[in-house]
Order: C-alpha cells, then structure tokens, then sequence
C-alpha cells in the first residue's frame, strides 16, 4: 500500500505566491491597457476608436475570468487543502487517541 503525504504548509505557500502573482498579473495587464486608451489624446479616426474597443473587450474578456479562476483555484488550496486537511487530520488523530 503507498503513502500519500501533505505537506500543508508548502500548499499554502504555494497558494499565496499564486495570489500574489494573479495580482501582479491584473495590475501589469492594465499597463498595456491604459496606454492604447491613451491613444485616443492624439489619433482621433474610426480606426483608434475601433482599437481601442477591440483592447477594452480582450481587456474584460481575458483579464477578469482569468483573474477569477486563477484567484478561486489558490482560495481553494488555502481552504480546502490546508485549513481542511489539517482540521481533518487532527479530528482523525483525537478519534485515535480514543482508541489507544
């Protein structure tokens, strides 16, 4: 029979650097965003506009769901992972101690 380990604490360690890069993610994705808006102060035409609408539709198209993914799978390895399998682990340790 094999043996499975978890090291919760490398899971939320691993969890809370996906957090933090998420968010790196979003902030530096704004960077690009901001700049093509800031096309329209000096190239006014139908063409700018319609780049600027295609940046703010891949902007809310990409960015947002890929933030709200990225953002639900680390909550979960800090949830369900870490906090659960410790509380888990220590319920099913006491449960043994009954028995002993």
């Amino acid at each position: 029979m094999s043996e499975i380990f978890v090291n919760t604490g490398d899971v939320i360690s691993v969890a809370n650097n996906l957090k933090n890069l998420n968010n790196d993610i979003k902030n530096n994705f704004s960077q690009p965003y901001n700049s093509v808006k800031q096309l329209a102060n000096y190239w006014e035409s139908p063409s700018s506009r319609k780049a600027i609408e295609k940046m703010g539709k891949i902007k809310s198209d990409f960015e947002e769901n890929r933030y709200k993914v990225m953002n639900n799978y680390a909550n979960f390895l800090l949830r369900q992972v870490g906090e659960s399998y410790d509380n888990t682990e220590a319920k099913v340790e006491s449960l043994a101690d009954v028995f002993k």
